[in-house]
């Protein structure tokens, strides 16, 4: 739906359409896969920190109501924030680190995961994501342009085929959404 609230999704499938259902495929056989992410967004370059949480609703970020930082960082009027062209723009980068193997052995890495905001509730000031995210979590807000999107895609097609080492994929799976 282009605009409002996101109230569903829905699953296509030939000529279906339906929602509260699920897609799935399975394959099997003597072959390897290679994912790759591309989520189109730029940081902000301005780290906070979760301070208040109950499950997906962030409450507060740097002990402020989420949505005062949200709409401070944006500069989107609270009307704004009731339009999924706005949450397409935005996103949160949730901090993770952990080690992964390198060149020179293993190292530590941190880099984000991105989440999108569902939606906000104006009376508690939360913030609505798909998935928790537990007090004292560093994240950092994302945005999202039609540049990032595209120099984003380029750069995961671009590693995706550097981890091929010259071999020829017989299958190309995409799975996404761009609302940009």
């Amino acid at each position: 739906q282009p605009w409002g609230r996101p109230l569903e999704t829905a699953q296509f499938w030939n000529t279906e359409v339906f929602n509260e259902g699920l897609v799935g495929l399975a394959l099997s056989g003597p072959f390897s896969t290679e994912i790759g992410l591309c989520h189109g967004t730029a940081p902000t370059g301005i780290s906070s920190v979760v301070t208040k949480a109950a499950g997906n609703h962030v409450l507060e970020i740097n002990g402020r109501p989420a949505v005062e930082i949200w709409r401070e960082v944006t500069g989107c009027q609270e009307s704004d924030m009731l339009h999924q062209s706005h949450f397409a723009s935005w996103a949160v980068g949730v901090e993770r680190s952990g080690k992964v193997e390198g060149p020179n052995g293993v190292e530590e890495k941190t880099s984000r995961v991105i989440r999108g905001a569902f939606g906000f509730d104006m009376a508690t000031g939360a913030m609505i994501l798909q998935a928790a995210i537990p007090e004292g979590t560093n994240i950092m807000l994302h945005h999202r342009t039609v540049d990032e999107v595209l120099n984003g895609t380029t750069a995961m097609a671009t590693e995706l085929r550097e981890r091929l080492h010259g071999r020829q994929p017989w299958a190309v799976l995409e799975i996404g959404r761009a609302h940009v």
